[in-house]
């Protein structure tokens, strides 16, 4: 359980989590809504999915050290991957008056970058059985996939602040 804790400890540590900062609080979207509430830290995201697989998963130290370059990797490569298909995402919803050729060509591009995505599943579900026995490759994926629900249910359960928080 020690040794859990400190290697939980150790990663967010290497992670350079930061601390939210009460300024944070008076910044607000576009919508007049304060940033905080809808645009979580992402540091501070990554800390918790950290400590949150690494309370699941129970890996073993030599676990661990193997594990977690492989996940880190697989981590950056998902973020590029969801970057590229946000900014599709965005492309269309920027000019109203988009060439039909301009929206196939978008549409395409979005499927290629979905196709991507699930080449690197694939790909990373290999390193992972390689690292980790598959009965904790399985558990992986079940935590990340509980760890996205109960954020999802903690951001709709929490109320945004009141403008006298402001």
């Amino acid at each position: 359980m020690k040794i859990r804790t400190i290697i939980a400890g150790l990663l967010i540590v290497m992670l350079g989590t930061t601390t939210v900062s009460a300024q944070q609080h008076k910044k607000h979207d576009k919508k007049g809504a304060p940033e905080c509430f809808y645009k979580p830290d992402s540091e501070k995201l990554k800390a918790m999915k950290i400590a949150y697989l690494t309370e699941k998963l129970d890996l073993t130290p030599a676990e661990a050290e193997k594990f977690w370059p492989v996940y880190n990797e697989f981590q950056t490569k998902k973020e590029v991957i969801f970057k590229e298909l946000k900014t599709l995402k965005r492309a269309t919803k920027q000019d109203e008056d988009v060439s039909d050729a301009k929206i196939e060509e978008i549409l395409n591009k979005r499927i290629e970058t979905k196709q991507k995505e699930l080449n690197l599943e694939k790909e990373y579900l290999a390193k992972f059985k390689s690292v980790l026995p598959i009965q904790k490759v399985g558990e992986f994926y079940k935590a990340e996939e509980n760890f996205k629900r109960e954020l999802l249910r903690k951001m709709r359960d929490t109320p945004p602040p009141s403008p006298s928080t402001k």
